[in-house]
């Protein structure tokens, strides 16, 4: 307002901005699974994922209205502002599973899963990552419980969670000089940049009996990042 509050002084001003997101997944799997002698089951599946995300932003600034009421930046006389900016980034991935079950009993699992990420330098813009598992259900064997379940599993798993452009070294030319253009550093860049790493262990025994009156679960766990 031109009259009241902060742009009293300035006699009215409007700041209009405008952020166009687009994010886009496809992923494409393939699953299979078969028994073989009725008690083992084999279930396995393949995965490619690939997800590509840009953000474009624009805003504009002015100062000093004519009349009352007037909103529009084209309606401004004074200190014009503008500013845009464009992020884009992708992550790709192919993922491989394979579970196998006997009687019920004896449960394995594995994964295997390739990931690059355009958040890192070239050089280390993949990584691998792999998980296994396995579980015995004891109480197929001893009729007292209602369940007992030893497992265990260990992986790693990554994080690319950091800011993009961030293992570059790059120069802002926003600067102004008495009206002239300048660059000035703005991310010092760090090419060895690459995945957080997770190593995880998980094994406990799960248990229930007494028509599962009484159940718990007693486990272990240890990450290392």
């Amino acid at each position: 307002n031109m009259h009241h509050g902060d742009g009293m002084n300035s006699g009215g001003y409007t700041d209009v901005s405008n952020t166009t997101g687009f994010n886009m997944v496809t992923q494409n799997s393939l699953n299979y699974n078969f028994r073989v002698a009725d008690k083992h089951k084999f279930d396995v599946t393949m995965l490619h994922e690939y997800q590509k995300n840009t953000t474009d932003y624009l805003e504009g600034y002015g100062e000093g209205f004519a009349a009352d009421g007037l909103t529009n930046l084209n309606s401004t006389s004074k200190n014009y502002e503008a500013y845009s900016s464009l992020t884009d980034w992708y992550n790709i991935s192919y993922l491989g599973m394979l579970n196998y079950n006997f009687d019920n009993k004896l449960i394995l699992d594995g994964t295997i899963r390739r990931e690059g990420s355009s958040r890192f330098a070239p050089n280390n813009r993949f990584g691998t990552f792999w998980s296994v598992g396995a579980g015995y259900n004891l109480h197929k064997h001893i009729s007292f419980f209602d369940e007992l379940r030893l497992r265990g599993s260990y992986g790693l798993t990554g994080n690319s969670g950091v800011s993009i452009n961030q293992y570059q070294s790059l120069l802002s030319f926003s600067s102004n000089y008495n009206d002239i253009g300048g660059a000035t550093p703005s991310v010092f860049g760090n090419s060895d940049l690459t995945w957080e790493k997770n190593n995880t262990l998980d094994v406990g025994i799960d248990y229930a009996f007494f028509n599962r009156r009484i159940s718990g679960n007693v486990a272990y766990y240890k990450k290392k990042t």
